[in-house]
Order: C-alpha cells, then sequence, then structure tokens
C-alpha cells in the first residue's frame, strides 16, 4: 500500500468534492434525485479512484449523494480496484466492496453506473431487474452499432431502448397534438396557400394546364430489417430518462457525460 500516494488522493478528492458541492450540476443532480424512494446506493463500474481522473470525480459525487441522503448502505465494485483502491474506499471512507446480487433489493437501491460497458449493463438489467440506474441515457447507448447488431449482441439492453424510445415519441407526440389542438381555425388565405400548392403538387398549374415534369429515376433504397424485440417476456413496460446536462467547459465534463436518471418501471 502507497501511504504518500493515498494522502495526496484523499487531498485531490476532498478538493473535488467542494468545487463539485457548488456547481449548478450538482444541484440540478440533487432536483432529479429527491424524489427517489432508495436506501441504499451500489456503485459499479467506478474505475481506478487512485489511478484515474474520470473516476476520482465520480467517486466525489458518490460522497456527496451519500452525505445529502444520509444513505446507511453503500456499496462499490470493480474488478479493477486494487489494494490502495480498497484502502480507500473501506478504510478511509468506510464504504463496502461487493458485486451486485439477485439477493439485493433492487426496489430499494440507486445503481450509480458512470460510463458503465453496454455488455455490463445488459447483464446486469438481466439479472438485478433494477428500477434506477443512475448512469449513461440509455436511449444513447447503441452508438454506432445499428438495431440489428445492438439487439443481437445486448438484447435486454436493446429491449429497454426500444421501450424508452417509444415512450419518448409518445411524450412528443402528444406535445405536439396539444398544439394542434389549440389552434382554433384556418384563415382564407392559409387555404388558398393550401390549394395551390396541392395543385402544383400534383402537376397542375392554379389555371388548369397540366404542369411538365421530369421524371426521377429510381433509386435502391436500403428497406431495415423488422427487428423482434421481446417485449412480453421483459420485466419493465417503460422507461423515464431524466437528463442531467453538463457543460462542456467543466473540468468534469468527461467524467458525467451523458449521465441521466434512467427510471425503469416494472410491469404490474
Amino acid at each position: 500500500m502507497d501511504t504518500q500516494l493515498l494522502d495526496a488522493v484523499q487531498l485531490r478528492l476532498s478538493q473535488r468534492e467542494t468545487i463539485l458541492a457548488n456547481s449548478d450540476f450538482f444541484s440540478r443532480s440533487l432536483a432529479v434525485l429527491e424524489d427517489v424512494g432508495f436506501n441504499h446506493i451500489h456503485c459499479l463500474a467506478l474505475g481506478s479512484p487512485t489511478k484515474e481522473f474520470q473516476a476520482l470525480y465520480q467517486l466525489a459525487f458518490l460522497k456527496l449523494l451519500v452525505k445529502k441522503f444520509a444513505t446507511a448502505q453503500v456499496s462499490v465494485y470493480d474488478p479493477v480496484f486494487d489494494e490502495n483502491d480498497a484502502h480507500l474506499l473501506e478504510s478511509v471512507l468506510g464504504y463496502r466492496i461487493a458485486d451486485v446480487s439477485k439477493d439485493d433489493d433492487a426496489s430499494a437501491t440507486l445503481y450509480f453506473m458512470p460510463h458503465a460497458p453496454r455488455s455490463v449493463t445488459d447483464k446486469f438489467i438481466a439479472t438485478i431487474q433494477p428500477r434506477w440506474i443512475l448512469g449513461n441515457d440509455v436511449t444513447v447507448t447503441m452508438g454506432t452499432l445499428g438495431k440489428a447488431r445492438f439487439l443481437a449482441e445486448y438484447p435486454t439492453l436493446a429491449t429497454l431502448v426500444h421501450v424508452a424510445v417509444k415512450d419518448e415519441k409518445k411524450t412528443v407526440l402528444s406535445d405536439q397534438d396539444g398544439k394542434e389542438a389549440g389552434k382554433i381555425g384556418t384563415s382564407e388565405e392559409e387555404t388558398l396557400h393550401k390549394e395551390k400548392t396541392t395543385d402544383h403538387d400534383r402537376g397542375t398549374s392554379a389555371d388548369g394546364f397540366r404542369v411538365a415534369g421530369r421524371r426521377r429515376k429510381r433509386k435502391n433504397v436500403y428497406v431495415e430489417p423488422v427487428l423482434e424485440y421481446d417485449v412480453d417476456s421483459a420485466y419493465f413496460e417503460s422507461v423515464v430518462v431524466k437528463r442531467l446536462e453538463c457543460s462542456a467547459s467543466e473540468a468534469w465534463k468527461d467524467s458525467f457525460s451523458d449521465l441521466a436518471l434512467n427510471i425503469i418501471v416494472g410491469k404490474t
């Protein structure tokens, strides 16, 4: 164990904790989390706080959450933890190093998973069936994989994203319907403009003459395959994503990019 290293890390951790505590980002995070009824925080895929810049900011964030919500239980786990990490987390901070288990009370646990890999997240969701994940916004986890490959390699995560995106579209459509319902009527000028536009689109001018147009060559258009998501077997019925935007100018931006509270609503 490197005592000199640990002393330096604790000093940097304290500094980062002070910076985050006074930030708008942390204030917004608290506002999003205040209605979440958890009594246990389980942090996964943290990285090595004694070696990694991002992990130390994430650990500072975790410390602030524990203080604010007076959480009785705190667990952390990452297979990369070494002897120095273990001493800092267990002996200095008093956290328990433990992986997730099927016996965990997922309904009362906030899972803090900053930048967890897709493979870890997919297996975790399938096994633990969490209710709250404070981690990557699930709607952006597909990245550049493409839907078919995403579903084939990470079926549980892909199904969760599929449901989340559908819920997101429903919200957008509902907002648009509300705006349309708010329109009382259409003016005479707007009606006339629409009629002229329709005539032009059909290839007919407003005075009745046919307008000559170019024939377009048909191009081969890629048709995306129909994908089968096993929604019926999933434990969830909807997903609410509350994104926590982080300014690109902040020192911790890479530690919390794409961070969101993903609320996974189970089937009743």
